[in-house]
């Protein structure tokens, strides 16, 4: 699986995924990502079936992730806007507390390739943005919205 860098290299449909979030007082807290205020994702990207529309009205009303690959081997979920040509290109995004998952079997299959066959099909959602202090520092709130 290769990891997508630029807003460009996306497909424009990907797969529905539902957003776990915990129900404690004050979760969302926390992250400032889209996570936090929808309770569905459009993922897109490599490998990931093109099923739902991630243009226009759709992807402005649902934020769109793409499937990534972290350091550790790990899948994460990070949104497209902070991806090279995105609204907020250059944020480093971190884990903000989120799952997704849907119960298609195309969704634990691709999983199940990065992972090497182990573990759950429930990924976590890296939305919560920071801007580094080169480009003026702080936490970022993502929108999702389409780039």
């Amino acid at each position: 699986m290769k990891n997508i860098k630029h807003v460009s290299d996306l497909p424009i449909k990907g797969m529905l995924l539902t957003v776990y979030a915990s129900s404690h007082d004050g979760a969302g807290a926390f992250t400032n990502g889209p996570s936090a205020r929808h309770t569905q994702i459009i993922v897109v990207g490599d490998g990931v079936p093109e099923i739902f529309s991630a243009e226009s009205s759709s992807r402005d009303t649902l934020p769109t992730f793409v499937l990534r690959e972290s350091v550790g081997g790990y899948p994460t979920l990070v949104p497209v806007d902070t991806l090279e040509g995105g609204k907020h290109a250059g944020a480093w995004v971190a884990d903000g507390g989120n799952f997704a998952e849907t119960s298609d079997s195309r969704w634990s299959e691709l999983v199940r390739k990065i992972t090497g066959g182990n573990g759950a099909a429930v990924v976590p959602i890296h939305d919560r943005a920071e801007i580094s202090r080169e480009l003026g520092g702080g936490l970022v709130r993502l929108t999702g919205a389409k780039s």
